[in-house]
């Protein structure tokens, strides 16, 4: 039986640990299927991809790409490839945006008296910068005690140095993963915390748009939720797919592979889910 964690985040976004440091705990705690799928950037992939052949552990590329503006949607796509022109385009233009985005939340900061330089964010050259690295960069200087005071006080949404998101429609995204050959899932649908009949709606449009998955299996939803999420993606006929959202041991998210005793149909899961992205590249 496979064993797969297909959301996975490293230091190429908001992770702590390298793409090859990921692979190996990965390996270590049992995972031989993996998907690297890092916020809206793909510079992490070809160093997780060599990690991952030298370590004989299956790979899949794939990102997340955060849309929906305040209301954060995030939509996962696997089997993305780096040399796509299109997606790169669009993900540096991302990139810039946050870049913009985060230098007005460290001016707002310093003006709080909460100062912080390049070298406090310790982010990896390339890496974007969001509001995890500038969290733990406020617990470092000693600003805050943890992650949950520095949203909570002030990077979380109507907090004094937060600062609003560009609205991405979600169907734009979705669209975009198609015509770059990838396979588009919403990830963690619980997380929206919408009403049943909002849900419905925007679904049906995300579909039209070509969303072809869900994840099902995440931490951010209760075992006894599983069942509801399962009924509703095979109802739409969507591939189910599952994951652990690592970010770093011992945070809100699980760590690697712990989201793969619930997750049950792995085999065939993974099977539409590869097959699927075998159709999208034309193989």
């Amino acid at each position: 039986m496979l064993h797969p964690d297909l959301h996975i985040h490293t230091t190429a976004s908001d992770g702590v640990l390298s793409p090859s440091q990921v692979v190996l705990r990965a390996m270590e705690r049992g995972v031989d299927f993996l998907a690297v799928s890092d916020h809206d950037t793909l510079n992490g992939l070809s160093e997780a991809e060599h990690a991952a052949q030298a370590a004989g552990v299956h790979f899949l590329p794939a990102l997340e790409i955060s849309a929906g503006g305040d209301k954060e949607i995030h939509i996962l796509g696997y089997g993305v490839s780096a040399q796509d022109a299109a997606l790169t385009a669009y993900l540096d233009a991302m990139k810039e945006d946050r870049k913009q985005r985060s230098i007005k939340m460290l001016d707002r900061l310093r003006t709080l008296g909460m100062p912080l330089s390049p070298e406090d964010l310790a982010a990896k050259p390339g890496a974007s910068i969001g509001r995890p690295l500038i969290a733990r960069a406020m617990i470092a200087k000693g600003y805050v005690r943890d992650m949950n005071e520095a949203f909570a006080l002030y990077l979380g949404r109507g907090c004094p140095a937060y600062v609003a998101r560009t609205d991405i429609d979600v169907c734009e995204v979705i669209s975009l993963l198609r015509r770059a050959h990838a396979v588009p899932v919403l990830a963690h649908p619980g997380l929206l915390g919408w009403d049943k009949e909002t849900f419905s709606q925007q679904l049906h449009r995300w579909l039209d748009a070509g969303l072809m998955g869900m994840e099902i299996y995440h931490p951010a939803h209760e075992p006894d939720q599983f069942e509801k999420w399962r009924s509703i993606a095979t109802r739409h006929q969507l591939i189910l797919t599952g994951g652990s959202d690592f970010h770093e041991p011992d945070d809100k998210h699980a760590d690697i592979g712990q989201m793969i005793p619930y997750w049950k149909t792995a085999n065939e899961d993974m099977q539409q889910l590869l097959s699927a992205v075998n159709a999208a590249k034309g193989n």
